[in-house]
């Protein structure tokens, strides 16, 4: 039997309680319950202490009489006995036991300082109280030195009319995964739950932020956003749920002085939000990655992403989307370059699953990437490149790459290229598109009004479903000078595998058939 030494002190027991996160503050760790162990007990015959840390028991048992005892600390993991840490005690006689402690709470944001919570301005949290002005007095009280504004569990009615929640520069707001921001009902054609305007180093981080949509008492407008940011720099939106908002989850764009520039949007949930999941309208450098868009639908264009600048705000430049979930949107991912440049965009190991008008649509943007996407039942396109013929001006998307995506069970064409010249399809997997059943709209890839695009390397196949499409890959006469090659279209159309009706495709190379 391990035993424990006789000496066994509140020194020792203190051992056992855990400091609650490495940030300032961070929610408490794992207790540790301690229950006296009587003499004559096989676990401790000399008496000693049971501990219980999350359902794992360890005894402290008091030595045989006379023993002495070392007693030496164990960091985490550093002994499979006590794989949180704890101590080991050794006596005289040989016998070893050990005290572990329980674990670690979560971590709390790093450093940060001062600390507040909104309760202490008078925030209830009850679900009824407009906590407008006591969340904004925590904010304010800051007074732009930064810090921590705390919001623990409970829903916060905010006044999203007024633009809601401002937040100062170098702020932190930090809500509890039980912690909601929720728009009071109104009839406003646009409103901000949380404002990020001409600030730097803003985080929101945690908890959710909720619009009014399905109470909404007005029916025009397009603008009532979730989490608002203009003009701000160096801002991060972590873990955070958005969603059920009259215009977008989360609106990235210009204010008074600039374009938006460096804003991470990392962990998100943002669903059923009634015109987009995010725009972003005016931004240097954005970055979306691990995240997920769902359900954002009702007001067009109703994409799950769109980046869209307005003519007068500057491009949308530098963005990468990196590893989100697109599912149930109408557009899953939207570039439209009307007004304003999209341009050195990477959209790169993102899935997009039934999104029921295109999984991702660049309109007039160019000099672009998609590769090493998946992307399966769209409504429409799986991927298309478009331009537009505009009061009798051609106006082309140009100089994109499309490369090694998956595009599957797309209702019309799974790659469509109109009015493009000199952009790269190549190294992609296309199967079973034309699931609607439109005869002239059902290709696995089609170019049409395009010219000097590169179509090289790709796989077409029927697919198993019971509609299939009818080329592989199908040039029309509207389109001149490209070329296709080393495609792979064994049984890529039900009509034919390669229907060339351009002027001067070049073929370098073989297309299997």
């Amino acid at each position: 039997m391990r035993t424990k030494p006789r000496y066994l002190t509140l020194p020792f027991i203190s051992l056992m309680l855990l400091f609650g996160c490495n940030g300032d503050p961070g929610p408490a760790g794992e207790s540790v319950h301690n229950s006296p162990v009587s003499t004559g007990d096989p676990s401790c015959p000399y008496g000693g202490s049971e501990l219980v840390a999350g359902g794992t028991t360890t005894y402290a048992c008091n030595g045989a009489p006379g023993d002495s005892v070392t007693i030496a600390s164990l960091a985490p993991s550093e002994d499979q006995n006590c794989p949180t840490g704890g101590s080991v005690f050794t006596t005289t006689g040989g016998q070893t036991s050990y005290a572990c402690h329980g674990r670690q709470g979560p971590v709390g944001p790093q450093g940060a300082s001062p600390y507040i919570n909104v309760k202490s301005y008078g925030a209830t949290g009850d679900g009824s109280t407009d906590d407008t002005e006591a969340i904004q007095a925590a904010v304010d009280s800051l007074a732009g030195s930064g810090g921590i504004v705390f919001v623990p569990t409970g829903t916060y009615m905010v006044q999203a009319v007024s633009n809601g929640i401002s937040l100062g520069n170098h702020t932190t707001l930090w809500l509890t995964p039980g912690a909601m921001l929720k728009a009071i009902p109104n009839s406003s054609q646009s409103y901000a739950v949380v404002l990020v305007e001409d600030v730097t180093g803003v985080s929101i981080i945690g908890g959710t932020i909720a619009g009014e949509r399905d109470e909404h008492t007005g029916v025009d407008g397009q603008w009532g956003m979730g989490i608002s940011i203009r003009s701000a720099t160096n801002v991060l939106i972590e873990d955070v749920t958005i969603r059920d908002c009259w215009g977008d989850g989360i609106y990235v764009g210009f204010g008074s002085s600039n374009i938006s520039a460096n804003v991470k949007i990392r962990g998100v949930l943002v669903d059923h939000n009634r015109r987009q999941g995010l725009s972003i309208v005016s931004c240097s450098g954005c970055t979306v990655e691990a995240s997920t868009f769902s359900g954002n639908a009702g007001q067009a264009p109703q994409a799950g992403i769109d980046l869209e600048p307005n003519s007068d705000t500057g491009p949308v430049e530098d963005t990468r989307i990196t590893g989100n979930l697109f599912v149930k949107n109408g557009y899953g991912l939207l570039l439209a370059a009307q007004n304003a440049p999209v341009e050195r965009t990477t959209v790169t190991g993102n899935t997009f699953t039934d999104n029921f008008i295109d999984g991702i649509r660049l309109f007039l943007a160019s000099g672009n990437t998609v590769s090493n996407n998946v992307i399966r039942r769209s409504g429409n396109h799986g991927i298309a490149i478009y331009g537009r013929l505009n009061e009798q001006t051609e106006e082309f998307a140009h100089d994109n790459i499309v490369a090694n995506n998956i595009v599957e069970g797309s209702d019309e064409i799974g790659i469509s290229l109109f009015y493009t010249i000199d952009n790269v399809v190549s190294g992609n997997l296309i199967v079973g598109s034309g699931q609607s059943e439109t005869p002239e709209k059902n290709d696995n890839l089609a170019l049409r009004f395009s010219a000097r695009n590169s179509v090289q390397g790709n796989t077409m196949r029927l697919g198993s479903y019971s509609v299939q499409p009818r080329f592989g890959i199908f040039v029309t006469d509207t389109s001149t000078d490209n070329v296709v090659s080393n495609n792979d279209l064994y049984h890529a159309g039900a009509t034919a595998a390669f229907m060339d009706q351009g002027v001067g495709t070049v073929v370098l190379g073989g297309n299997r058939q």
